[in-house]
């Protein structure tokens, strides 16, 4: 299951923070994890690093750490002086992070961030390609050593010349050859750089290791003009379970505005009360791309931790169609959840995988064999109204709701709702799929929930969809 995070600079404008403060703050407003800059825990003695983690586990919080390397200590700089004090700089913080049982640090860690001041043609980007892998597989010894996995994030042209696309991300890590390597990705920056996001997203596949999410122009997602759809249904597709981090920074001012280059409000009025409500749209806003696209599914709990949990989804997906013209079936969803289990579990993962596949299907055999009697239908459990019945169900319904069989078709059908519960002409059952609700095609309001409760908010003037997996 994705865990949801904020990264702190949505707030604070110093690299430096007040930790306890902002983990309660992240913690009240919802979110699973907080995520901050690395470096100034350097400056930290271990036991209060200790106490800080302590209590974020007190408020059920998970610490992330990122990095925009100070180009001083820029491991790939051609000055070797420079590289080794950027071994131990990375290293040191890796050893940090350690400290707080900290499991990942991303960002900029592969170079010095920024564009260097010195000439980079083809030849020399090479150069910096081979002085930096060489470096990090040092930095490396010691992240296997502390079990922390280190990203390397494709950033913009502005940003870093060295690794900019999923693809250049994906030969980086290979070149490293660390199983403590991993591949980060940003929207903000992929908007720049690839021709499509979906596709970057779709090439790195089971190997994303951590994902930023941020508007086109560093403002909050939903606010700018990313295509959302194509980034939470590319996440879906390669069945992503990793953490999920929003990183809009939308204030000028002090050390974060002038690093991030903002020179604007990009929020009017940016009081601590009007970033809370935009972080509180931010949550809801991730919750509901994930819920539409099969990743965060609040119809059905019990699949909640499974490996088939990004499998379950309505009859959208199934509808969908991508800019390649195939179709975004379950059978593929299924591949990159088992795929992904294949490629990141361990031994015992692979192992219970196999028992819990058998077990299916003993239960699976054991149904069909009941099932398959041979006999007659008992029409009092499988025959659905007549006419005359259903204008009769019709007549004394309380509410009549009209909806589509999925948000990409117009066939319509609709529900009669009695007592609070919905009744319907012909039951799902009968056709093998599961009930998991009605919904409002604009904003994503349930209005049916999975035990056919009505819930409220019907609206005749507005378009509904079913959903069922």
């Amino acid at each position: 299951m994705n865990k949801l995070g904020i990264f702190v600079n949505f707030w604070e404008k110093s690299w430096t923070i007040d930790y306890p403060y902002y983990i309660d703050k992240v913690a009240r407003l919802g979110y699973d994890i907080l995520e901050f800059q690395a470096q100034p825990l350097l400056e930290i003695e271990n036991e209060k690093l200790k106490a800080i983690k302590k209590h974020a586990d007190d408020a059920g919080i998970k610490l992330s750490y990122s990095l925009g390397l100070n180009p001083k200590y820029d491991v790939a700089s051609p000055d070797a002086a420079v590289r080794a004090g950027g071994v131990a700089y990375l290293s040191n913080i890796v050893e940090k992070i350690a400290v707080m049982q900290g499991e990942l640090f991303s960002g900029v860690t592969y170079a010095g961030w920024g564009v260097p001041s010195y000439f980079v043609d083809a030849t020399e980007k090479e150069r910096l390609f081979e002085r930096s892998v060489d470096s990090m597989q040092k930095v490396m010894t010691v992240a296997e050593r502390e079990g922390v996995t280190v990203c390397c994030e494709a950033v913009n042209r502005f940003e870093s010349p060295l690794v900019n696309t999923a693809a250049e991300a994906i030969r980086y890590a290979d070149a490293v050859n660390s199983k403590c390597i991993g591949i980060h990705l940003d929207t903000y920056h992929m908007n720049i750089e690839e021709n499509s996001i979906g596709d970057a997203i779709r090439l790195v596949g089971s190997r994303l290791r951590h994902f930023h999410t941020g508007e086109n122009n560093r403002n909050t997602p939903g606010r700018g003009h990313l295509d959302w759809d194509e980034i939470f249904g590319a996440l879906a597709e390669i069945g992503y379970q990793r953490d999920i981090v929003s990183e809009p920074f939308l204030q000028m001012g002090d050390e974060v505005g002038y690093d991030i280059r903002v020179w604007r409000n990009i929020l009017e009025n940016p009081t601590e009360e009007r970033l809370d409500a935009e972080a509180a749209f931010l949550l809801d806003f991730t919750k509901g791309m994930m819920k539409k696209h099969g990743m965060y599914s609040i119809c059905c709990k019990a699949f909640k931790n499974s490996v088939l949990s990004g499998a379950v989804f309505d009859f959208r997906l199934v509808a969908k169609k991508q800019s390649d013209g195939g179709c975004f079936s379950l059978l593929r969803v299924i591949y990159y959840r088992l795929k992904t289990l294949l490629y990141q579990g361990s031994i015992a993962m692979r192992r219970f995988l196999i028992i819990a596949i058998l077990i299916l299907l003993i239960i699976a055999s054991i149904f069909l064999l009941a099932t398959c009697d041979g006999g007659e239908d008992d029409p009092a459990t499988t025959e659905d109204p007549t006419d005359s019945e259903w204008e009769k169900i019709v007549e004394d319904a309380d509410l009549r709701i009209r909806y589509r069989e999925s948000e990409h078709t117009n066939d319509y059908s609709f529900a009669a709702v009695k007592d609070k519960k919905i009744i319907y002409r012909v039951t799902p059952e009968r056709y093998g799929y599961v009930f998991l609700g009605i919904y409002n095609t604009e904003n994503g309001e349930q209005v049916v929930n999975e035990k056919g409760d009505y819930l409220g908010g019907y609206d005749s003037s507005s378009s509904y969809y079913y959903c069922g997996r």
